[in-house]
């Protein structure tokens, strides 16, 4: 830990697109993860399955087969006027495109296009939806496996309408000491998140980071300026002793590991 100051001084050194034979060497404590990583939602032929009684007393609801368009125009029921239903479900999905991404959206967003009390039932029912998912995570979660940290980034970025970026500082066993977003909205292509980063680890006494970030038009596939960053943030965390497990793009449908695609 004696080079901590050079270290912290590193990212300004680095150019921006380094040579590949200057990449640093995969860290050994990194994820062990899929080769080809896979979509979270089921495969083809894999849908949820429900009990016989359950299919019996509500086969829409059982079988999954209810479009998201469906589901927004009930979920709309109980706080709008038959007749206006519709007209609003166009325009939610018009403006934001996904179920999801209308449930994620903020109040101010959500009332360019419609009225307070749809805004309301759509924020409480995104705040339930979030806590039973999180009630599905150990406290402190756990970020142990790529796995783990494919659910995290889902849970945390799926649905964001803007660019963010993630920085999970966790201890000796994995538990996460710390979520913080480095970055949100279009980023810039500086040496501030390595610098930043490491600075954090430090304060945070952390053992391990693992970085997420979404990229909201939908491809996950990490461009140049990702990986690059990715690169030099990991030269200076090894300087620092902090392993450095992976980073997750999260898309539209796919999440993608560096490390799995050897980015890294």
């Amino acid at each position: 830990m004696n080079n901590v100051p050079q270290a912290l001084n590193l990212a300004e050194g680095i150019p921006l697109l380094a040579a590949e034979a200057n990449a640093p060497a995969a860290m050994e404590h990194g994820f062990r993860v899929q080769t080809s990583p896979e979509l979270l939602a089921p495969a083809a032929g894999d849908d949820w399955k429900c009990t016989a009684a359950a299919q019996k007393g509500a086969p829409e609801f059982a079988s999954g087969n209810l479009e998201g368009s469906e589901i927004l125009r009930r979920l709309l029921a109980p706080v709008s006027a038959e007749s206006d239903i519709g007209r609003a479900v166009d325009k939610l999905l018009a403006r934001f495109g996904t179920l999801g991404a209308i449930l994620a959206a903020d109040a101010r967003q959500l009332g360019d296009v419609a009225g307070k009390a749809v805004v309301d039932h759509l924020q409480i029912t995104y705040l339930a939806m979030q806590s039973v998912l999180r009630e599905q995570i150990p406290d402190p979660p756990i970020i142990g496996s790529w796995s783990a940290l494919e659910d995290y980034a889902a849970l945390k970025l799926r649905h964001s309408s803007d660019e963010k970026l993630l920085a999970l500082f966790l201890d000796g066993n994995n538990g996460l000491v710390h979520e913080e977003c480095m970055e949100q909205g279009a980023f810039d292509q500086t040496p501030r998140y390595c610098r930043e980063i490491a600075r954090r680890a430090l304060e945070l006494r952390a053992h391990a980071v693992a970085l997420a970030h979404n990229h909201p038009a939908g491809d996950p596939v990490p461009s140049r300026a990702d990986v690059e960053i990715t690169k030099r943030i990991i030269m200076v965390l090894s300087d620092l002793e902090v392993v450095f497990h992976d980073h997750a793009i999260v898309g539209r449908n796919t999440i993608v590991s560096m490390r799995s695609m050897q980015l890294i």
